[in-house]
């Protein structure tokens, strides 16, 4: 089946816009667009519902490490967020009111995947495979798909032949009942940690299989007092100057992260001290990292420490190596279970896949990202006109709130579709130049920073290039982004 996209056109000041992803990113988009009176706008999602990450995580204890009233639209401000770090369940619900408010649903088509995208130099157009069959052409055409929304699940040998249940945190089985049970917990990062407190709190026993140990900070949530939520309603402005206090707060912690600096060493004392003040004393050597602070994700955590002190709760620290039919490998020793669940985190060096996208002269962009994405702040790359990508290659952030970078990068694609209009070109495609200029200070700016050092951290992908962060603080992000300059654009 072939079909048009919604009907519009670039000379009409209404060009055809499909965004793919109904996750944070692509709410914000849509709503920006709407603003903006753009009509000829769609939405495709490959889930059932608004919410992207907090639809498909759902695991006991799931949370944000960025305070709600930061992690939340500047211009959809919630004034009445339960506590300091909301649970799933309220962010989902905040993320799916928002979009229900500004009416998104009727832009919306859910249950679509897109399979690839094309750019017809010939039409000026992208010709949007569905994986139903159908498809569809658009003048704009902006990816949403975020960094973290494929499972990564180890090939252990084995892993066909164990006959208990397994699946990955991002794909919860709400129908298992883990009271009683023996299980796995393979990986012990940002999931992990939120959910191996609430789940040992049924079962019989929990290993924990860790290949590298983390930082882990305190979260210091609580709930907020009925007098600050009042407060947050009523006093004119209050809400807002608390996020603004918020995000500067985290903002200074950017300089934490620069390498072989004090700042750096101190970061990593004041972490011991608070990681020992919260481990059982016989658990330091195993569960403390050795490597520099902050060069994997620094996690926040009130109970994950404490809870590995309980009777029912051991830490492996060795790989899992294979599966038999009742049991995990790891090391010499067989580890019989029930269950197994991979907090093993996702693809997030692989941008963009399985959907294919590409541009001029057939070039793929996956094969011209094959050692490493170069793009221009993360939203446009060349010999793609008219593509645009929100929380792209290099804007992840370890420190503070992506919700931040995401609305600069809507911004800057709602000033490239305002350029074109007044210049009246049908498509707008970023300098090679321009590229090149962007990604040499990129790289310079991240060999000052910690990540490059070797712990082996998400950011980094098989070349060893790091590929997901930002390379300083959102608010230079938000600087240099700000305004555009005509002159690395080619317009026609």
């Amino acid at each position: 089946m072939t079909r048009n996209g919604p009907e519009g056109s670039l000379n009409s000041g209404q060009p055809t816009i499909v965004i793919v992803g109904a996750g944070v990113s692509g709410i914000c988009m849509a709503i920006q667009l709407k603003r903006a009176g753009y009509r000829s706008v769609t939405i495709l999602e490959k889930s059932n519902d608004f919410g992207g990450t907090w639809l498909e995580n759902s695991y006991p204890g799931c949370g944000c490490d960025v305070p709600a009233m930061l992690y939340s639209f500047s211009f959809a401000l919630k004034s009445n967020w339960s506590r300091l770090y909301a649970l799933q369940p309220e962010l989902l619900e905040y993320f799916k009111e928002t979009a229900n408010r500004f009416d998104l649903s009727s832009i919306t088509r859910f249950g679509e995947t897109v399979d690839q995208a094309r750019f017809d130099e010939a039409t000026g157009l992208w010709n949007i495979q569905l994986e139903s069959g159908e498809a569809l052409t658009a003048n704009i055409f902006i990816s949403s798909v975020g960094q973290l929304n494929r499972p990564s699940i180890p090939n252990l040998p084995g892993a066909d032949q164990f006959e208990g249940q397994q699946f990955h945190s991002a794909r919860w089985n709400h129908e298992f009942d883990f009271q009683d049970k023996k299980v796995a917990v393979i990986g012990n990062g940002a999931s992990a940690i939120q959910l191996i407190p609430e789940i040992s709190k049924q079962t019989r026993q929990t290993y924990i299989f860790q290949r590298s140990a983390n930082y882990i900070a305190p979260r210091n949530d609580q709930t907020y007092s009925r007098i600050k939520t009042a407060a947050f309603r009523w006093i004119p402005g209050f809400a807002r100057l608390y996020r603004s206090y918020l995000f500067w707060r985290h903002e200074y912690r950017i300089k934490l992260y620069r390498r072989n600096s004090v700042l750096n060493k101190n970061f990593r004392h004041w972490l011991l001290k608070k990681m020992r003040e919260r481990t059982p004393k016989k658990l330091w050597r195993t569960v403390i990292p050795r490597y520099p602070a902050g060069c994997k994700r620094v996690l926040l955590s009130d109970d994950y420490l404490q809870c590995l002190g309980r009777e029912n709760v051991e830490v492996i620290d060795h790989g899992v190596t294979s599966l038999t039919s009742d049991s995990v490998v790891a090391g010499e020793e067989n580890y019989p279970v029930d269950a197994i669940v991979y907090a093993t985190g996702f693809k997030s060096t692989e941008f963009l896949s399985p959907m294919k996208v590409i541009g001029r002269n057939g070039l793929d962009i996956n094969t011209a990202w094959q050692a490493r994405p170069k793009t221009w702040y993360g939203v446009m790359a060349h010999g793609f006109p008219n593509f645009f990508m929100l929380y792209g290659p290099n804007t992840n952030l370890g420190h503070n709130s992506i919700i931040f970078m995401i609305e600069c990068q809507v911004k800057l694609i709602m000033n490239c579709l305002k350029l074109m209009q007044k210049a009246q070109a049908s498509t707008v495609e970023v300098t090679e130049s321009a590229v090149e200029e962007f990604d040499q200070k990129l790289q310079s700016d991240l060999d000052n920073l910690i990540w490059n050092e070797d712990c082996g951290n998400w950011y980094t992908n098989q070349t060893g290039n790091i590929v997901n962060n930002w390379s300083g603080a959102p608010i230079r992000y938000w600087w240099e982004t700000r305004n555009i300059n005509q002159k690395v654009f080619e317009l026609k």
